[in-house]
């Protein structure tokens, strides 16, 4: 089964587009194999973003993301301890910028969890001057830095039987949360000492942008004997989150070009928008299993 959304915000001069695509697949078979009979379930699904902004005419990446996992679990009769097998491959970028590439398999047991957060940081030169006030070196500086990365989950459990009809034992469950971001500071340092070698001061770090798309994903196939069908669920959101101006003041000891210590003195909140650009919810009953979508 695979599902597909698209829209779009603004115009030709400025606005923005995204395109998602989703599937998933579940089977549950018995064959025999060197006179053993074996049982085998499997969950497939993948999903796509691309998201895209145009800024006078031009259109930019801002997120993209193509992921493809699969979990398989093979037992026979009597097996205690089944395991499955995991594989995934995952492209994400940021900004155009690529902040994971590869591909991913292992052996779980039945129930597994991953998770990863990659990120780049990125630090513009630094702009201001140094000073003596009665003999004691004063440092004002100021520069902007900026972070993109991903944060993923991927949990999963499922189970195989070597019953008569293993179909009805079916009962495959994976979720996943992807939220690409990215957030540019303006940072100002006041301290005293020699720059470079030992200082102290104060540090405010104002937030300028903070962007983030996080996609979430939940699918279930289960076997419902009232119904005689296997059940299927999904719901998959994608959000658009906003925010500018929080920031903290906080206390830093540095040596040799290296924060030793920093100690936040209070914090503040700025403004936050948030907006759902995709909500899909998925319930459907699929009889004559076993079942390849």
């Amino acid at each position: 089964m695979c599902i597909r959304d698209r829209g779009s915000l603004g115009g030709d001069m400025f606005g923005g587009r995204y395109e998602v695509k989703a599937g998933w697949s579940t089977g549950n078979w018995q064959y025999v194999t060197g006179g053993a009979k074996v049982c085998q379930a499997r969950v497939r699904t993948w999903a796509m973003l691309d998201a895209r902004a145009t800024v006078l005419w031009r259109e930019l990446p801002v997120a993209y993301f193509d992921s493809r996992a699969g979990l398989s679990q093979v037992t026979t009769p009597g097996q205690q301890d089944p395991v499955a097998t995991f594989t995934s491959s995952l492209d994400a970028r940021i900004l155009g910028v690529t902040l994971w590439a590869g591909t991913y398999a292992k052996t779980f047991p039945t129930s597994f969890h991953l998770v990863a957060s990659p990120e780049s940081s990125l630090r513009s030169p630094s702009v201001g001057t140094s000073f003596s006030i009665a003999g004691v070196p004063v440092n004002v500086y100021g520069y902007a830095a900026g972070t993109a990365g991903v944060d993923f989950g991927l949990h999963g459990s499922g189970r195989a039987s070597c019953s008569n009809n293993p179909i009805t034992e079916l009962d495959f469950e994976m979720t996943g949360r992807l939220a690409p971001e990215a957030t540019v500071e303006g940072i100002a340092e006041l301290s005293i000492g020699v720059r470079g070698l030992l200082e102290a001061g104060v540090r405010g770090r104002l937030t300028l942008v903070r962007l983030a798309l996080p996609l979430t994903v939940d699918a279930r196939a289960k076997w419902v004997p009232a119904s005689n069908a296997v059940r299927f669920t999904a719901n998959q959101a994608l959000d658009f989150e906003l925010g500018t101006l929080d920031g903290r003041l906080s206390a830093y000891l540095s040596a040799l070009g290296q924060d030793v210590a920093e100690e936040d003195l209070f914090k503040w909140d700025g403004f936050t928008y948030q907006t759902r650009l995709m909500g899909l919810d998925y319930a459907v009953g699929m009889k004559n299993a076993a079942l390849a979508v």
